[in-house]
C-alpha cells in the first residue's frame, strides 16, 4: 500500500511540475494570449 502511495505522490508531483513549467512557457512565449485561452 505505501508502493502505491509514493507512486501516485511522485506522479503528481512530476504532473504539477510539468504543468506549472508548461504554464511558465507559454506566459514567456505568448505575452498577448488571452487568459481565457490559458485555462
Amino acid at each position: 500500500m505505501s508502493f502505491l502511495m509514493g507512486l501516485i505522490a511522485t506522479v503528481g508531483s512530476f504532473v504539477a511540475s510539468l504543468g506549472s513549467q508548461a504554464c511558465f512557457v507559454v506566459l514567456i512565449d505568448e505575452p498577448e494570449c488571452p487568459k481565457s485561452l490559458i485555462k
